[in-house]
C-alpha cells in the first residue's frame, strides 16, 4: 500500500514537470510556476521544479524569487550549468527591483498630497470628483491625450459600459456607423493582434498589414499600433477562442485622424487594453467571452497589463514620426485611465482599493516612460487611496 502511494507520488510530480515544461513553451508563465509550485511543496529540492520554476519567474520579472530557485539549485548543484546561465539576469533584475524600491518612498512622498505624485520617468495625476461620470476625453486638455478603453476579449469597440461609450462617442464625433458593436475595429485589432503573435508579441503597425491599412480611413484613423500579450491563456481554457490567445493582456493605440479628433484637436487616440475577468465576476459571460482567472493569476494579469500599456505608449512616441505613414504621429503626452478590470468583471475577492494598487505597481515597472503623465478617472477615489496604501507600506519599509 505504501509503494503505491510512493509510486502515485512520483507519478503526479512526473506529470506536474512535464506540464511545466510544455507551459514554459506556450509562454504560460503563471501556468508553469503553479505547477512547479506543487512538485516542491512535497520535495522542496527538486532540481528540476526549482530551474522550471527560475525560469518562469524570470519571465515574469519575478527577479528575486527567481534568484532564490537559483541560488538553492547551485547549492544543491553546483555544476549546473543551466542554472548559471540564468544567475546573472536574476541578480542584474533583483538588484535593480532593490534599489527602486529603496528610492520610491523619498520620490513618493515629495508630493504627496498636492494632486500630482512624480516617480522618475511617469507622472501620476488623481482626477478630483466630477459632478457626473469621469469623461472619456476633456473638451479642453492641456496636453496630446489617449484615453484608455477598458476593451473586450473579441476585440471590438461598442458593446456595454465604457467600451459602449467610446462607440458612442465615434458615432456622434467622428460620423461613424455600426450597430451595437463595430465589427471594423474588431477586425483590426484581430490583424493586429495575430501579427504581433507572429512576430514575437512585438508592437506591429497596421500599416505594414494590408488588410488592417484598408480599415484606417475606415475608423478615421491615422494609425493603428497593437501588442500581443507575453504570456497567453492555457489552451483549452473554458471561454477561450484559439483566434484570441494573447488577447488578454494585449494592448492596442488607435490614433485619430488629425480633423476625426472628438471634442478637441489634443484628443489624439484611444488606448484600448484588454483586461482580465476574474472568478466570481458579475458580469455578462458566455462562449467564447474570455477566461476566469483565479485570484493571483488577475492580479498578475492586470500588472502585467499596466505595464505593458504604459511601455507601448513610449514605444510609439518613439517611433510615431516614421510608422504614421506620410504625416507624423502626434506625441501621446498624456494617458486617461480608467479602473481596467475593476467593475463587473473584477475577482470576487478582490477590491476597487487592489485593483487600483496592482495598476499603479504595474505603471511604475514601466520603461522607457519619461515625462509622460498618466491621469486616474476618479472612481470612488481609489486611485489615490492605493497611492496612499502604497506610500505607507514604502514608509514602513524605509
Amino acid at each position: 500500500m505504501q509503494a503505491c502511494k510512493l509510486q502515485m507520488s512520483e507519478l503526479k510530480k512526473t506529470c506536474e514537470l512535464n506540464q511545466a515544461q510544455c507551459r514554459l513553451k506556450l509562454r504560460d508563465f503563471y501556468g508553469a510556476k503553479k505547477a512547479c509550485d506543487a512538485v516542491l511543496a512535497e520535495e522542496p529540492t527538486n532540481l528540476k521544479a526549482l530551474f522550471r520554476r527560475a525560469s518562469a519567474n524570470l519571465q515574469r520579472r519575478d527577479f528575486a524569487d527567481a534568484l532564490s530557485d537559483l541560488k538553492l539549485l547551485l547549492e544543491l548543484d553546483p555544476k549546473n550549468s543551466d542554472a548559471r546561465r540564468l544567475l546573472p539576469e536574476a541578480q542584474k533584475g533583483a538588484k535593480e527591483g532593490e534599489k527602486k524600491a529603496r528610492s520610491m518612498y523619498a520620490k513618493m512622498t515629495k508630493s504627496l498630497g498636492t494632486g500630482r505624485e512624480d516617480v522618475k520617468g511617469i507622472q501620476f495625476d488623481f482626477e478630483p470628483e466630477p459632478e457626473s461620470f469621469s469623461a472619456l476625453f476633456l473638451d479642453a486638455p492641456a496636453r496630446n491625450t489617449a484615453s484608455c478603453n477598458a476593451g473586450d476579449y473579441r476585440l471590438y469597440v461598442g458593446g456595454g459600459a465604457i467600451n459602449k461609450a467610446f462607440g458612442d462617442l465615434f458615432k456622434k464625433e467622428q460620423g461613424l456607423q455600426f450597430g451595437r458593436i463595430s465589427e471594423d475595429y474588431q477586425q483590426l485589432h484581430m490583424e493586429l493582434l495575430h501579427a504581433s503573435r507572429k512576430a514575437g508579441r512585438k508592437l506591429v503597425s497596421a500599416r505594414d498589414l494590408p488588410k488592417a491599412a484598408e480599415l484606417l480611413p475606415k475608423l478615421s484613423l491615422l494609425a493603428s499600433f497593437g501588442r500581443a500579450a507575453d504570456e497567453v491563456e492555457p489552451e483549452g481554457m473554458e471561454g477561450t477562442s484559439p483566434e484570441l490567445r494573447g488577447a488578454i493582456g494585449s494592448v492596442f493605440i488607435d490614433v485619430f485622424q488629425l480633423e476625426q479628433r472628438p471634442m478637441h484637436p489634443k484628443n489624439v487616440a484611444m488606448l484600448y487594453v484588454v483586461g482580465p475577468k476574474g472568478e466570481g465576476a458579475t458580469g455578462p459571460l458566455g462562449p467564447g467571452t474570455g477566461p476566469l482567472y483565479d485570484e493571483d493569476r488577475f492580479l498578475e494579469s492586470l500588472e502585467v497589463l499596466a505595464t505593458k500599456s504604459i511601455e507601448a505608449v513610449a514605444e510609439y512616441n518613439d517611433i510615431r514620426e516614421t510608422s504614421c505613414g506620410p504625416v507624423p504621429g502626434p506625441p501621446i503626452e498624456e494617458v486617461r485611465w480608467c479602473l481596467v478590470s475593476g467593475g463587473v468583471y473584477r475577482h470576487e475577492s478582490v477590491s476597487k482599493v487592489d485593483v487600483a494598487r496592482i495598476t499603479i505597481q504595474g505603471m511604475r515597472a514601466a520603461r522607457g516612460a519619461d515625462g509622460l503623465v498618466v491621469t486616474f478617472a476618479y472612481d470612488e477615489d481609489v486611485f489615490k487611496k492605493a497611492w496612499q496604501i502604497e506610500n505607507k507600506n514604502l514608509k514602513s519599509q524605509a
